[in-house]
């Protein structure tokens, strides 16, 4: 019964922009929370901001652990609904270990980019702890041709590639893949419907616009939504030790349920 204006800014993927565009939010436009930015580095830069304005944020997909606590520091501010990277990269590996009887897995990641890198350094963990090994490769930035890095995959013996890389690059990954006959695993979430929706019950709960009452009402919400139930722990994580495998089946052009994991 309340309406609700969204206002939208591209950080452009850079850190210095998702600072000026927190700042922009906050001193212009004066919100009563944030939604994103998606990329963990992005949410870590703008701790600075969030907590001069004193404005909550909800993160959809940024799983650093340094997004909420870093170096025993809680960063009160920064929420976030989605898995965090040892959880994913667990899942993952026990996925490619267990259901895919993979013995030896090719992690590549993009250089320098701290998702891909914290991803495949918890797989890598996970993976061996179940008895495989691992390669690793990174690709420079802006890359588009992984002809190389794929053929490398299969000259080494792996049974599995582990991708955890952006949409842009995956999709030019998978299709590349598949003309080699390799299967990618890959770590993909789509959380933005489930984080404007709890932003809404965190409104609903404060019973106001006021982001102090805002802050205040987030830790004690909680909400159903497509990724399932949602509720925080003290530092600002979703609460989540559960995870679905699912795969797409292409005749019936939907996704066919595989596994449940811890």
């Amino acid at each position: 019964g309340k309406r609700v204006d969204l206002i939208c800014y591209d950080t452009k993927g850079d850190a210095q922009e998702a600072v000026n565009v927190a700042k922009r939010l906050c001193a212009q436009d004066q919100v009563c929370a944030i939604i994103g930015p998606n990329a963990s580095g992005q949410c870590i830069a703008i701790q600075s901001v969030l907590d001069q304005y004193k404005i909550s944020d909800m993160s959809t997909v940024a799983t650093n652990e340094k997004v909420t606590m870093q170096d025993g520091q809680l960063k009160e501010y920064n929420f976030r609904v989605c898995f965090l990277d040892p959880f994913q990269g667990t899942v993952l590996a026990n996925y490619a270990s267990s259901e895919l009887k993979a013995k030896k897995a090719y992690c590549l990641g993009e250089n320098g980019n701290e998702y891909d890198q914290g991803l495949v350094t918890f797989f890598k963990q996970a993976f061996e702890k179940a008895g495989g090994t691992v390669v690793t490769d990174s690709f420079p930035k802006d890359n588009s041709d992984f002809s190389s890095y794929l053929n490398k995959a299969k000259d080494q013996g792996c049974d599995v590639i582990f991708a955890p890389v952006s949409i842009a690059y995956s999709t030019q990954l998978v299709s590349q893949a598949a003309s080699l006959n390799d299967d990618t695993v890959s770590a993909v979430t789509a959380m933005g419907y489930d984080v404007y929706y709890v932003a809404l019950e965190a409104l609903k709960a404060a019973g106001s616009t006021d982001p102090a009452k805002v802050m205040e009402a987030l830790p004690g919400v909680t909400y159903d939504g497509v990724s399932g139930h949602i509720a925080f722990d003290e530092t600002g994580d979703a609460i989540r030790d559960t995870a679905y495998i699912k795969t797409i089946d292409s005749a019936a052009n939907a996704w066919k349920f595989v596994t449940q994991q811890k």
